[in-house]
């Protein structure tokens, strides 16, 4: 037979411990447990939750790069109800913060918008129409066109999401222009008398060309947008794709399902009912006064062209007083603060101070919870707390997040005084983010640490003294307490002591050393040999510890060594292998960020570096800087691709040029509703501006493709716009003001999110104001001086001909 043998020699119980011999002195064992004292405890304490003053145990669940937020928060909350039932007792499962509520609100505000935004584009219609089957007509456009974008996302792989959300809203008024446009035209035969089957060819074949041109200038404005460079790029490219796809599937429908609809619903109207016989007398009303001040600024062009230069000034003066900014301060009604302690602080006081802290904040009627660690970063560092504060719903205070936070700033002031930094910042919109995430990073690099210090110090003085700047810290710290060691090395050889045997010997009594596993229950568990503490917890002990020397006895360390404290680098930080020290700040409340930014270049102007120190910007400051050469970028590829476009589709170089003139008469009403709003520049509003460009360019293609039909007939350029521009009245206004309609809600949102969008609705909103009453006037005088410019041209170069001709007979004759 054949057994297996096996040693039994690891001990089974934590009392097992005590029977284990340790030595033997004159033949007689000595016990582990007449040395030592065995526990079955804890690990040191070096990290610490607590949720509302009660302790956990906190567990932090990020998603996979890639994968959808909400999936994955709806995935973990039903874990959560699992494992909460067969939780035992006394133990609870709380959800202390969750990053998709945020989102999920979001986005179901964001489908209120459209759908209110929808219904004011139908009602602008119907009350230009007065037609209830024309109005279905346009209506029917929306979810048909909404619904076929659905199916364009799916096939890109887009997900439903607070961008590809917001840019259905956007969208919403265009979805119907293009209907608007083709319905009109349609009704206009119909009421002439031709058949809705004859009225709905020549009413496409009317306007199909513009329809054409107004939706590939819109999807050559938003595809440039989607292919930015950087974070930008990554960030819009859904944004920019989907607006293409709806425009797209609008311009589809309105040329094939609104003709169809037309034919089958649409009459001849009879007598108009009473209830719209004020607004049909309005329409004349404001068709005849058009006419007539469109002949009045024809008869003095150049005072017109005088006020398009004025109006070009006024945008630019304007968009001066508009500070730039990354993204504009959003309540999500939930924020992070960072305290940082001494260098040197343990655990138990930083406990207490954060702890103080938390049930403070708590107590503000706004709080609803207050997520505490200690000790939860990467680095473990012990003298740094975090928080995490969620607030009431904002729409059922009265105080703003950004006025709350600087409550808990003063707070953190008057009642914690032994913090040495503390920082405060809105939660990331960028994959969440850390407490310690912050607007600016100034980066000092060089060589010597010393020089770097005092620069980044005096720099962060001068930004604690400007009003611009809040929550300032530098990375630099001049040393952590430590206990140095110096050894004596003569006397260390002569009692026969070596460095190595001594640092371990010091390393083991004072921090422990793991010198063995215990398995129990299945579980394995570290053996750890140190010092009680009554022996470590004092400086001037730490001489008597004894060191084994080489013949085996026991030297004191103050034999061979002298202790010392000592101060010691806590980290030392590089950049592009250059050594560097960080600034951090938050722009103030009553600053943008680039605002902020513009004071802190003024105060890097006043510290003159040495040769071979650099300094750069990096974090948010960095991103708008570069964001904003994307959205030129993007906005120059814009204009290229509009003119490209517009002349192939007039068969002209320069009504395209006149076509564009729309986008500088848009600016500066988009510029004055932002700077009467009060918000800065944010990204979201800089891709408005070239959304609005867009936008207003249909407009000029709408009176200027009309005029050249006239013009094909034989009519003079002012004849032909002076009988295109009052035909095309009704539809401009109609789709100006369905698109402002439907951007309203978007413009006077307050839900969750509602910053972001906001800028570029009232953008929008004001931009397509302005374009649309100064384009029903400058176009058609810029129009008409082209075609003097034209026929002047030709006039000129028939003269010179004859007069080449006659200067030059030809020989034969």
């Amino acid at each position: 037979s054949e057994f297996a043998i096996k040693t039994k020699g690891e001990v089974e119980s934590v009392e097992a411990f005590g029977d284990l011999v340790v030595a033997f002195r004159d033949g007689r064992p000595t016990w582990l447990r007449d040395v030592a004292r065995i526990e079955d405890g804890m690990e040191d304490e070096r990290t610490y939750a607590a949720l509302s003053g009660k302790r956990g145990v906190s567990l932090d669940v990020r998603r996979q790069s890639g994968e959808n937020t909400v999936e994955v928060a709806k995935e973990v909350r039903r874990i959560v109800e699992v494992l909460r039932a067969s939780a035992p007792g006394g133990v609870k499962l709380v959800i202390a913060r969750d990053v998709a509520h945020f989102v999920e609100s979001s986005v179901n505000d964001v489908t209120s918008d459209m759908i209110i935004g929808g219904l004011l584009a139908v009602l602008i219609t119907f009350l230009f129409l007065l037609n209830p089957r024309t109005t279905l007509i346009v209506a029917v456009a929306i979810p048909t066109s909404i619904v076929s974008t659905f199916f364009a996302l799916y096939v890109a792989d887009f997900t439903l999401n607070m961008l590809t959300m917001m840019a259905l809203s956007v969208s919403i008024g265009l979805l119907v222009d293009d209907a608007i446009v083709v319905v009109e035209s349609i009704h206009r035969y119909v009421q002439e008398g031709e058949t809705p089957l004859r009225a709905a060819s020549l009413g496409v074949k009317r306007v199909g060309s513009a329809v054409l041109a107004g939706m590939l200038a819109i999807v050559g404005v938003f595809v440039p947008i989607a292919f930015m460079d950087g974070l930008v790029g990554q960030f819009f490219f859904q944004y920019g794709l989907t607006v293409s796809f709806a425009v797209a599937v609008s311009f589809l429908v309105s040329m094939t399902l609104t003709p169809v609809l037309s034919t089958v619903l649409l009459r001849k109207d009879p007598e108009k009912r009473p209830f719209a016989r004020p607004l049909l007398v309005f329409h004349h009303w404001m068709e005849e006064k058009y006419t007539a001040l469109l002949g009045a600024t024809l008869r003095h062009r150049w005072v017109a062209i005088v006020g398009l230069f004025i109006a070009i000034a006024g945008g630019g003066f304007f968009a001066s007083l508009v500070p730039m900014e990354f993204m504009p301060l959003t309540d999500r009604s939930e924020f992070t603060a960072r305290i940082e302690l001494p260098l040197g602080t343990g655990i138990s006081e930083t406990k207490r101070v954060a702890a103080r802290l938390a049930s403070d904040i708590k107590q503000l009627d706004v709080v609803e919870e207050v997520f505490l660690t200690v000790g939860a970063g990467v680095q473990n560092k012990v003298n740094e707390a975090e928080f995490y504060v969620a607030l009431t719903p904002k729409q059922t205070r009265e105080r703003g997040q950004f006025e709350i936070m600087d409550e808990v700033r003063q707070l953190i002031q008057n009642r914690a005084p032994e913090v040495k930094a503390y920082s405060l910042s809105e939660i990331p919109w960028v994959s969440g983010g850390t407490a310690a995430a912050a607007q600016i990073e100034f980066l000092i690099q060089g060589q010597d640490l010393a020089y770097l210090g005092s620069v980044a110090e005096d720099l962060a003085d001068r930004m604690r003294a400007s009003p611009a700047f809040a929550d300032v810290s530098t990375s630099y710290d001049p040393g952590k307490p430590e206990l140095q060691i110096h050894i004596d090395r003569e006397k260390a050889a002569d009692l026969g002591v070596s460095v190595d045997r001594l640092a371990g010997t010091v390393r083991a009594l004072i921090g422990g050393v793991v010198i063995a596993t215990y398995e129990e229950g299945g579980e394995r568990f570290d053996v750890r040999v140190r010092l009680e503490e009554h022996q470590r917890d004092d400086l001037a002990k730490l001489g008597l510890l004894q060191i084994i020397s080489a013949t085996g006895d026991l030297i004191d360390l103050d034999n061979v060594a002298t202790i010392e404290v000592g101060m010691a680098p806590v980290e030392i930080d590089r950049m592009d292998r250059s050594r560097s020290i960080s600034i951090s700040a938050n722009n103030s409340r009553s600053y943008t960020l680039g605002q902020a930014t513009t004071v802190l270049d003024g105060l890097v102007a006043e510290i003159n570096l040495a040769d071979g120190y650099s300094s750069r910007t990096e974090g948010a400051a960095k991103l708008m800087a570069e964001t904003a050469v994307s959205i030129i970028s993007a906005f120059g590829m814009a204009l290229i691709v509009i003119y490209m476009i517009m002349a192939s589709q007039f068969n002209s170089f320069a009504q395209p040029a006149i076509i564009m003139l729309c986008a500088p008469l848009a600016f500066i009403g988009a510029f004055m509703a932002i700077y009467l709003e009060g918000a800065g520049l944010s990204m979201f509003a800089q891709i408005g501006l070239i959304v609005l460009m867009g936008l207003v360019m249909k407009n000029g293609i709408l009176l200027v493709e009309y005029a050249n039909q006239f013009r094909e007939d034989g009519m003079d350029a002012v004849s032909a716009i002076m009988q295109a521009a009052p035909l095309r009245l009704r539809p401009i206004l109609m789709t100006a003001l369905s698109t402002v309609f439907g951007m309203l809600p978007v413009a006077l949102s307050v839900s969750d999110g509602a910053e972001w969008r906001r800028p570029m609705g009232i953008l929008v909103i004001g931009g397509l104001m302005s374009s649309t009453f100064l384009t029903l006037l400058i176009v058609p005088v810029v129009y008409t001086l082209a075609a003097d410019l034209g026929h002047s041209i030709r006039s000129g170069k028939d003269k010179l001909r004859i007069r080449f001709q006659s200067n030059n007979p030809n020989p034969a004759e």
